[in-house]
């Protein structure tokens, strides 16, 4: 009997599931994750994978995807989650044409992608803004991804990247239990939209790192629109996208 792995993908606030067995093919991911996803063309989405401690892996090529089922079968895992992140209306999305060229030849020849990219600023997720360079924030949404993800920084790193997910995905959070000790948050929109998202975390008393041990990463609510503006945007927040740069270069000037 053929051993299968189940592949969780997520797009926006959105997952589908289904097996990646041996002999499926990137070309057979990518067309069932269009037929399934409304909105996604070939060659507009990359495609990320997480593993304990190597939270963005690669997943472009028949050989990323070889080696991905071959990292889960001597790890004896059954699922792997994949990140689904559109290029579209982005800065590695150029123009017309697509990236991933090579398989979109092999499945229909020349293709290409329109210029013209549906309004995303209508549910959670759907917010994407268009930049001319590569944002500070463009990966946040890797910052919380998978029961047993730790923070070796501990309660504090836990904060920081919680938030910065929050404000890179779109949507608010509020704290339904939060010490040293542990956390758990939940949707702002928990009591009026009845949404599941939630996570639950705490501290490990045998290496002090903080872990994540309950993960529904999946918002049934609407959402809101991104804005520009965030009252979770503070200055420690601020501060911590400078401090590695003003380390490496203690010279640079207010």
């Amino acid at each position: 009997m053929e051993v299968c792995v189940i592949a969780k993908c997520t797009y926006m606030s959105e997952t589908i599931m289904f097996s990646v067995s041996s002999k499926s093919s990137m070309v057979d991911i990518l067309k069932t994750l269009c037929l399934r996803f409304k909105g996604l063309q070939l060659g507009c989405f990359k495609l990320r994978y997480s593993l304990p401690s190597y939270p963005s892996c690669f997943l472009e090529t028949d050989s990323d995807l070889d080696m991905m089922r071959t990292f889960l079968f001597v790890s004896n895992e059954k699922s792997v989650d994949i990140l689904v992140k559109d290029l579209c209306g982005s800065s590695e999305y150029s123009g017309d044409f697509c990236v991933n060229k090579e398989l979109i030849g092999c499945e229909k020849g020349e293709s290409s992608c329109s210029s013209t990219v549906e309004d995303r600023n209508e549910f959670l997720g759907r917010s994407k803004r268009a930049s001319a360079k590569p944002l500070l924030s463009n990966e946040w949404e890797t910052y919380i991804h998978h029961v047993g993800q730790k923070f070796d920084g501990g309660v504090e790193e836990f904060h920081l990247k919680l938030c910065k997910y929050a404000l890179e995905v779109g949507f608010n959070f509020l704290y339904a239990d939060n010490d040293k000790k542990r956390v758990v948050t939940v949707c702002s929109n928990k009591k009026l939209e009845g949404c599941s998202w939630r996570v639950y975390a705490s501290r490990c008393e045998a290496t002090g790192c903080f872990v994540i041990w309950t993960l529904n990463n999946v918002h049934t609510c609407a959402g809101r629109i991104w804005k520009s503006k965030s009252k979770m945007m503070r200055s420690r927040m601020v501060s911590s996208l400078i401090v590695d740069r003003i380390r490496a270069k203690p010279e640079l000037k207010p």
